[in-house]
């Protein structure tokens, strides 16, 4: 990884697998990718990424580690291509669709995919519960019932 240092966040690669991940061109420009906004203030991807690898490796979480490190690398390495109109309006499949498929070319679990696939569906239901107060547990379950 000799270009670790321009895309690393502070990111540590601790498997085979996570230095494919890392090392590949979809990580790069995954984690270059963004500018601060609305629920990642923080700007490049990346820096949010890094950020939560920090946390996951802070806790002693032995048998959820390297799930949550894999989650966390993957989550949001589709942003880069998601598209908008001028107007704000989405144009291709959002981001945690997109981080999916990436994700796929490295990950074989189900569990993991459908992780990444749906996680920022939990974001837009915290937000809802902090601006109108109430939680749609219908809908959730209705929204989250293939995950397992």
């Amino acid at each position: 990884m000799n270009n670790q240092s321009e895309y690393s966040y502070g990111i540590t690669p601790e498997t085979e697998l996570e230095i494919r991940i890392v090392s590949s061109a979809e990580f790069r420009d995954g984690m270059n990718y963004g500018l601060p906004r609305q629920g990642h203030p923080e700007g490049k991807v990346g820096i949010h990424v890094g950020g939560i690898i920090e946390a996951i490796d802070k806790e002693n979480w032995p048998n959820y580690r390297e799930k949550l490190r894999l989650i966390a690398l993957l989550h949001d390495i589709g942003k880069y291509q998601t598209r908008y109109s001028e107007r704000g309006n989405l144009l291709s499949e959002p981001h945690a669709s997109l981080s999916e498929r990436i994700a796929r070319t490295f990950l074989q679990d189900e569990s993991l995919l459908n992780v990444i696939g749906t996680h920022s569906k939990y974001y837009s239901f915290y937000r809802k519960l902090k601006k109108n107060g109430k939680f749609d547990s219908d809908k959730f379950k209705e929204t989250f019932g293939r995950i397992n």
